[in-house]
């Protein structure tokens, strides 16, 4: 048995192509082939299970998860919203105990239906080729550090909006069309010089001079190619339970509130780091719109 600690996030620098090696230094270099190798790691795992701990802006939810290739997964979230999601090879389930409610939606064959904002590694996993990567236009570079006591590779991957790099290019700071600065975002991945694991990432996403926002995802008591039971990934609707709507990667196909009914409270994190609450919000004002936005 292989046990050891994980961390992971920031989901925007997986997924992404490595830039051209031609066109960078040798400190983007480098961090390139840290991170290829990591790649390469994360493509010869079979199996992944360990307990996990995310943390965003001052929010922080536990749980277990379970993947085995080519599209197994179990992830069971706990704490006050606990949630449970499941991919049997056929079927993914996301099921909220609570409410006794799921949703339900075919398996993709190589696994990248799964999806959860808690766990943005999950492409790291099931879509290696593509996984740990430097976004094009993004600044990398390479170091070492210790942390928890142990020494490991840190490539820091820098990225800016394109708006940014044509406002330097025109010798002026880029603002967004309302004059607040456009956000900027860092993600840097410690990585095992031993075994090519990324161990920890770490995510902070800033818009002007504050703090910022920061979220990791932490992963212990990992286990790697254990071979788990396919039985762990079965799962059936308990009694009582209610199906809602399809569920496609976080994204419901139908509305989740009716038309004409109150919506459920809710709160997200501002740029700033600060933190909106609907009910909060729908007290000042007659009415709300509620848009989400996304620069890049």
């Amino acid at each position: 048995m292989q046990t050891a600690f994980l961390l992971c996030a920031g989901a925007s620098a997986i997924g992404l192509l490595i830039g051209q090696a031609s066109s960078t230094g040798p400190a983007q270099q480098n961090a390139i082939r840290v991170l290829e190798r990591a790649r390469a790691a994360a493509a010869r795992l079979g199996s992944l299970e360990a307990r996990f701990q995310h943390r965003n802006a001052g929010h922080s939810v536990r749980g277990r998860l379970l993947w085995r290739r080519p599209n197994l997964a179990r992830i069971e979230v706990e704490g006050p919203s606990p949630s449970l999601i499941v991919s049997d090879g056929n079927r993914l389930y996301h099921y909220l105990p609570d409410k006794q409610e799921y949703q339900t939606t075919p398996a993709t064959p190589d696994g990248r239906g799964i999806r959860t904002q808690l766990l943005p590694q999950l492409d790291a996993f099931y879509a290696p080729r593509s996984a740990l990567s430097i976004p094009a236009g993004a600044r990398a570079s390479l170091h070492r550090e210790k942390w928890e006591g142990v020494e490991f590779d840190v490539v820091e991957v820098a990225q800016t909006d394109r708006t940014v790099a044509r406002g330097k290019a025109r010798g002026r700071r880029s603002r967004s069309p309302r004059g607040l600065p456009v956000p900027r975002r860092v993600d840097r991945y410690y990585i095992g010089r031993q075994d090519s694991l990324v161990y920890r990432i770490v995510q902070l996403q800033t818009s002007g001079p504050g703090p910022g926002i920061q979220s990791s995802t932490v992963l212990r008591e990992v286990r790697r190619d254990e071979n788990p039971d396919p039985a762990r990934f079965r799962w059936s609707p308990p009694p009582g339970a209610r199906e809602t709507f399809a569920y496609s990667g976080g994204v419901p196909a139908a509305p989740a509130v009716p038309i004409g009914q109150i919506a459920p409270n809710f709160s997200l994190p501002t740029p700033d780091g600060l933190l909106i609450v609907l009910s909060e919000v729908a007290k000042r004002s007659r009415a709300t719109v509620l848009t989400f936005w996304f620069y890049g």
